[in-house]
């Protein structure tokens, strides 16, 4: 709010607000970021459990497994006689690239016009 006063009178009173909206860029973005960000925390803490032989009878390592896996799939047998390990590597590598251009991609275009 911003007051003019003159001789001790107040003269007008206007109020300002500013209310600043999240671009659709800057929304997408943050959606990209969280599903990057999930899909990263279900391989890497499939990894984890596999790396620690978690039992796979246990109801949440059996979830993760089964979420990550999906994620994994398309990884999978890339290079002969290929272990866990290295598809989880594959895929972590993958997502990140494909992360990075969207990022980038989003960030152009609010730097365009």
């Amino acid at each position: 709010m911003r007051r003019v006063v003159s001789g001790g009178t107040v003269d007008s009173v206007s109020e300002t607000q500013v209310v600043e909206h999240q671009s659709i860029a800057d929304t997408i973005a943050a959606v990209i970021s969280v599903i990057y960000t999930a899909i990263l925390s279900l391989i890497g803490l499939d990894t984890l459990l596999k790396a620690l032989d978690a039992r796979e009878a246990n109801g949440f390592v059996s979830a993760i497994d089964t979420l990550a896996g999906v994620f994994l799939r398309p990884f999978e047998g890339v290079f002969s006689d290929q272990r866990y390990w290295a598809t989880a590597l594959i895929a972590a590598v993958v997502y990140t690239v494909v992360y990075l251009i969207a990022m980038a991609a989003l960030r152009r275009d609010r730097t365009v016009g």
